[in-house]
């Protein structure tokens, strides 16, 4: 996972809007993807976890550490549209590398369970739609995966 949760990687602003990729996840996608020429691998690069939505918003010895719920970003389409923005960028930098199979936006978003509502399962297929769409149209391949 690239951003799992989207507590790290992910500049935010003060609204909760995606602002871009910070340069530290910039580096460390480039020295994963630079590892897997080298080793001659292909990698499916997941961008987020269900984690990013899925009601926990601690957890730790008596919720010692705070964890990266942002179910915004699946409800907001405005939140959205900025986050596919910033992948659509990302992702077209690395457009055509051979270490890349295809990018998945979301490991498992059936257990995002904050959005796996009847309110928001709405919002999180169009999450996932726009994600893939910002991939496609970066010129590269999307998978939707799920645990079962």
């Amino acid at each position: 996972w690239l951003f799992g949760d989207a507590r790290a990687g992910i500049d935010f602003d003060e609204h909760g809007f995606p602002r871009a990729v910070t340069a530290r996840a910039r580096a460390n996608l480039k020295k994963l993807l630079d590892l897997a020429r080298e080793e001659k691998v292909v990698l499916i690069p997941v961008l987020f976890d269900f984690g990013l939505a899925d009601g926990v918003e601690r957890s730790g010895p008596d919720g010692a550490w705070q964890v990266g719920e942002r179910p915004s970003l699946v409800t907001n389409a405005g939140q959205r549209a900025a986050l596919a923005k910033i992948v659509e960028d990302l992702v077209r930098e690395h457009a055509g590398h051979e270490g890349v199979l295809a990018w998945e936006p979301m490991n498992e978003p059936e257990n995002a369970v904050a959005v796996v509502t009847p309110e928001h399962f709405g919002h999180l297929q169009r999450f996932l739609g726009e994600l893939v769409d910002a991939i496609h149209r970066a010129g590269e391949l999307a998978t939707v995966g799920s645990r079962n």
